[in-house]
């Protein structure tokens, strides 16, 4: 996969979980949709630094 697509993936999947928060979406989301979830995980842990650059507490249980 090349790099560029990468981080517009990225910016994309960023988007979309600001959009959920911000729209109050989130707790549906948590308790019904299992597979966003874990592609977000995937997303957030794949580039673990982009995310804690801007601020976001990742934890590695």
């Amino acid at each position: 996969m090349d790099k560029h697509n990468l981080k517009d993936i990225i910016n994309d999947i960023e988007s979309e979980m600001v959009k959920m928060w911000s729209l109050n979406e989130a707790a549906h989301v948590l308790e019904d949709d299992e597979s966003y979830i874990q592609m977000i995980l995937t997303a957030v842990f794949y580039e673990i630094e982009h995310f804690r650059q801007m601020g976001m507490i990742v934890g590695e249980a």
